[in-house]
């Protein structure tokens, strides 16, 4: 009886927390939209795609991955033919190492931030690696300075043209939205 009981007071609790869930979303997406379209009815709107030289944001979040961080996603973003960006890199937490490197590289386009602590993650490994590094991704976006925004993860890299082609499509198009394809690579360990 004692697992009957606490596993229909398990499906109770999921299914509140999902009837919640759905709750909170619908009046997100309500806020969401009247935003949207408030802002596709302001003067303000088309300066994204008229402007020949836009200020992209390029925002990272990271965590105690401080080699790849550096040597591959700034060092892409320092590489692209598109100039006109800055880097905001949010760490999950204090480090010293990753903030005394990024201050050693010396380019005033790179603003670096960390969290006080370590942001607070669900213990199932499934739930956490969905919402991995999501508080620092939104605090990056939220000190944009940009029109547009180019998400980058610590341990991805840009090839040298990916913000001037999504540029380049967005404009073309009058594309809120763009993005494009991934090249993967595999790492093969010797074990």
């Amino acid at each position: 009886w004692r697992q009957e009981d606490e596993l229909i007071q398990y499906l109770v609790r999921r299914a509140r927390a999902a009837t919640e869930s759905e709750r909170l979303a619908r009046a997100g997406r309500d806020e969401t939209a009247l935003a949207l379209q408030a802002l596709r009815d302001s003067s303000d709107y088309s300066i994204a795609w008229d402007d020949p030289n836009p200020l992209v944001s390029v925002r990272i979040a990271s965590y105690q991955n401080t080699e790849a961080l550096v040597d591959r996603a700034i060092a892409s973003v320092l590489n692209q033919t598109h100039s006109n960006w800055e880097l905001i890199v949010v760490n999950d937490g204090p480090n010293d190492r990753t903030r005394q490197a990024i201050e050693s590289l010396g380019d005033s386009r790179i603003r670096y931030e960390e969290f006080q602590e370590r942001s607070k993650y669900p213990a199932d490994a499934h739930l956490r690696w969905m919402v991995a590094g999501s508080p620092g991704m939104n605090r990056g976006a939220n000190l944009a300075l940009g029109k547009w925004i180019a998400p980058l993860d610590d341990d991805d890299e840009f090839e040298p043209h990916h913000i001037e082609s999504l540029l380049t499509l967005a404009r073309t198009e009058r594309a809120e939205f763009a993005y494009g394809a991934i090249a993967q690579v595999r790492v093969l360990s010797d074990e």
